[in-house]
């Protein structure tokens, strides 16, 4: 019998990290595709090294599409082909609409769409479709509007959006999506934008939800690294969370709201990106405070909170630049004034008013800290100046509009200059 030394490499490194050994990675090679050919077997075992053409591959790969009106999202959720995004929100609070909204941003930006209409039919996402464009209610489209007026508006994303119908059994479900994502690749030559609306509708027939909910974000998760498409997935709260994302509970950063997903933490695991709308219902009010509670950001790690709007006509929804006040502390404020009553030269404000006082208080510190840094960038930028449009890449300067605001209102200070090539500068002191 041979010794069992004679059939060792010679040339074997004790510390392969003290330089590369090309032996060794000639024979994982060699090795790798002896197995696989004796056990049928397709692994491939990859280094890190080898790993680096895929990252090459990818970086020409498009990212993720945020409307452009939401900048600070954007900044925050910077995502890649391959991730998955979910967004949780308690029933009403505007999932469907975001995930319009951002859908409406791929197909404007030559990516298509594919949705799944686990929940609401294809009809009523399109009626959907064409009320967020315009902000209005869907009754409006439902009763009113003319064939033609709705025609012309989908006439906008009818070569750009596909729906993938409600198939009972999961994984005959994912099957279609991974046909359609085949078409689409074939007709577009670029893997789509993939919504599935919403995770819970895939483990609602099994005996197990839970089990069923894992294997279904497992599936999901497997979906977008296959086939390298982005995944917008859509998940109801839990109980223990949906007070938290109602405006009943504080909390003092967005992670506090991670593993809102009802049945399974697996969601958010699976996911590259957590998103948690926060929406601050009234009754009969047509616009309500909200935030985004970033609670996971895999690739920049700056989770946080983003204030916004939801308007219900249209479910359309705005960034804003400043956080909403949260209901407690309106609630707060109201008592404080109730209970302060005799020193009080004034009577104690409503709710509506505090709540528009504390909103106008963080619009202007925002208003001051975006001037704050444009006056640092410009001054960083030293005598010859600083064009307008590389201001936008400062990091909280947020929209061209806000971007203008804040200019001029530097400039009527005195603070800053424009030069006659139309570059800004800080005036000298």
């Amino acid at each position: 019998m041979p010794d069992a030394e004679d059939d060792e490499p010679t040339n074997v490194i004790p510390f392969p990290a003290v330089r590369v050994n090309e032996k060794l990675k000639e024979m994982w090679l060699s090795e790798t595709a002896l197995q696989n050919e004796k056990l049928s077997q397709r692994d491939r075992f990859r280094s890190p090294l080898q790993c680096l053409d895929d990252i090459m591959r990818r970086r020409g790969l498009p990212v993720f599409l945020w409307p452009a009106a939401w900048p600070q999202l954007a900044e925050r959720c910077r995502c890649y082909p391959g991730d998955v995004v979910i967004v949780t929100g308690p029933t009403g609070a505007g999932k469907t609409s975001f995930a319009i909204q951002v859908g409406l941003s791929f197909t404007g930006g030559g990516i298509p769409v594919l949705w799944c209409a686990l929940e609401l039919d294809p009809t009523q996402i399109t009626e959907r479709i064409v009320a967020n464009m315009h902000g209005v209610h869907t009754m409006a489209i439902k009763e009113h509007w003319e064939r033609d007026r709705i025609a012309h508006s989908l006439a906008m994303v009818d070569d750009m959006w596909r729906f993938v119908d409600r198939i009972m059994d999961p994984e005959q479900q994912f099957a279609a999506v991974r046909r359609a994502i085949a078409l689409v690749w074939r007709i577009y030559r670029i893997k789509p934008l993939v919504i599935v609306d919403y995770l819970g509708k895939l483990s609602s027939m099994a005996r197990d939800i839970r089990q069923a909910t894992i294997q279904a974000a497992e599936s999901i998760r497997a979906l977008a690294v296959d086939e390298e498409c982005f995944v917008l997935l859509l998940a109801q709260p839990s109980r223990a969370k949906n007070q938290a994302l109602t405006g009943k509970v504080e909390h003092e950063s967005a992670t506090d709201t991670s593993g809102s997903a009802a049945e399974s933490g697996e969601a958010e695991n699976a996911a590259a990106i957590e998103i948690n709308l926060e929406v601050f219902k009234a009754d009969d009010q047509m616009e309500l405070d909200a935030r985004w509670n970033i609670a996971k950001s895999r690739h920049v790690g700056r989770e946080g909170k983003v204030g916004s709007i939801f308007s219900k006509p249209g479910g359309v929804w705005r960034e804003l630049d400043y956080i909403t006040a949260h209901p407690m502390a309106i609630k707060a404020e109201e008592d404080k004034q109730k209970k302060d009553v005799k020193n009080r030269t004034e009577k104690p404000q409503s709710r509506e008013e505090i709540r528009r006082d504390l909103n106008l208080s963080a619009s202007s510190d925002a208003d001051r800290v975006r001037r704050l840094a444009l006056l640092d960038a410009i001054q960083r930028s030293g005598s010859d100046g600083m064009e307008q449009g590389p201001m936008r890449a400062v990091r909280g300067l947020g929209r061209l509009p806000q971007v203008t605001r804040a200019l001029q209102e530097l400039e009527h200070g005195g603070a800053i200059m424009r030069l006659p090539t139309g570059r800004w500068r800080v005036v000298p002191r």
